[in-house]
């Protein structure tokens, strides 16, 4: 097992169009010693909510992560909201001597993130805590954009703000999930998307960071999977990277409501080695309800040659097509 999502809360401080986590009442976390069952073998865990900033045990989440899977790096996943608080828990964990990233969510320009996000200022704090966290000394760090139908245009403008600071660039397609974002009505057409995604992937291919590049692949296959429906690889949800729900549950991700079983009970992979589960999980491969960066990253990974062939041809395009 590889990658692993996991939710530590379902609290959150702002009221998001496109996310109902705001809406639930629902308080229930689990002990960070749980996290102990935990397959050791992680190499990548991501932290979400609601919003994790909230979880007065974050700390403890982390240090438990870390202590039962080494090698894995931990990535933090904010609204942007708390910069005072962010600094400071990334001060506490830090000398613990993980790798850790934060990833923080602009969905547009002042005005349009404010409104999308349900409150005034929210653009400004998550600049903030961007400039908070590298003062921290944390490298791996970036903007998170969702294209949705009020922001349709401005991906380059947020794409720009990454570069002005220095950090990553990382963008979604709004997305539907009962389980996680506890929506089923996000709608958006393949021609809305079709514009900003080519923009963005242009932008990323001539992107100085190689990381980019790689991100230029997963961006044409948000296209493609919006155009058609279809993604460019077999999904490995529950094979490779699995989701934590906050009250214990193991998912074979974040989209599919499919428990199967809960971290109360037993280890993640005596859940995940039962044999009605791996039946289920083998019938996942032929899932193709998302493209998203949290399950694409893990599954591109499996594919090495391919990306590269297509990084070379398209950064090579990209070095001679006109601007």
């Amino acid at each position: 097992m590889h990658e692993a999502t996991i939710s530590v809360n379902a609290v959150c401080n702002l009221r998001c169009r496109v996310c109902a986590i705001w809406r639930n009442r629902d308080s229930t976390t689990i002990d960070p010693d749980l996290y102990r069952r935990l397959p050791s073998s992680l190499k990548k865990v991501t932290l979400t909510g609601g919003e994790p900033l909230l979880d007065a045990q974050l700390e403890s989440r982390i240090r438990v992560i870390h202590e039962t899977c080494p090698s894995a790096s931990i990535v933090l996943i904010t609204n942007g909201s708390l910069p005072a608080p962010t600094e400071e828990s990334i001060r506490k964990v830090r000398p613990l001597g993980m790798r850790i990233g934060v990833r923080v969510s602009i969905d547009g320009p002042r005005e349009i993130h404010d409104r999308l996000r349900g409150r005034e200022g929210a653009y400004d704090l998550a600049v903030d805590t961007l400039r908070r966290v590298q003062a921290a000394g944390i490298h791996d760090l970036g903007i998170s954009y969702t294209v949705q139908p009020e922001n349709i245009g401005t991906a380059h403008q947020v794409a720009a703000l990454a570069r002005e600071l220095g950090v990553e660039f990382i963008c979604n397609v709004v997305q539907n999930s009962d389980l996680y974002y506890g929506t089923h009505d996000n709608r958006i057409s393949p021609e809305e998307v079709a514009g900003d995604l080519e923009r963005i992937r242009d932008f990323q291919l001539r992107s100085p960071r190689w990381k980019e590049w790689f991100r230029a692949y997963f961006t044409q296959g948000l296209a493609q999977y919006h155009q058609t429906g279809r993604t460019p690889f077999a999904c490995l949800a529950g094979h490779s990277f699995f989701y934590l729900h906050h009250d214990g549950g193991v998912y074979p991700c974040n989209i599919l409501d499919e428990c199967l079983g809960n971290i109360r009970d037993e280890t993640v992979q005596a859940i995940l080695s039962k044999p009605e589960n791996r039946d289920r999980i083998a019938s996942f491969r032929r899932c193709r309800l998302c493209w998203t960066s949290c399950n694409a990253s893990d599954v591109m990974r499996h594919h090495p040659v391919r990306l590269a062939a297509w990084v070379a041809v398209h950064k090579a395009r990209s070095l001679i097509a006109p601007r």
